[in-house]
């Protein structure tokens, strides 16, 4: 399973490949978390990370598609390989 981690929802050729949607309740969390207001701290950027991969761990996906502000991708796909 691919889960989806981005602010849009997956397209119809996406979920034919095997990404899944994340419940409207953990979208919701998950758009949260992506968006930023301001120019955030590294302590934040980690923060946010670590948020979205706790939320995503129970899933229990085999691979995750993220996107959202550069800023935050790396730290993300390192806190996603630490769950």
């Amino acid at each position: 399973m691919i889960l989806n981690l981005t602010q849009h929802a997956a397209t119809a050729e996406q979920i034919a490949a095997g990404v899944v949607d994340l419940s409207p309740e953990l979208r919701t969390q998950l758009q949260a978390l992506l968006t930023f207001e301001a120019l955030p701290t590294a302590r934040e950027v980690d923060q946010r990370a670590e948020q979205i991969a706790l939320l995503a761990a129970p899933l229990e996906a085999d691979q995750a598609m993220i996107g959202g502000a550069p800023f935050l991708m790396a730290r993300l796909e390192a806190a996603l390989s630490d769950h």
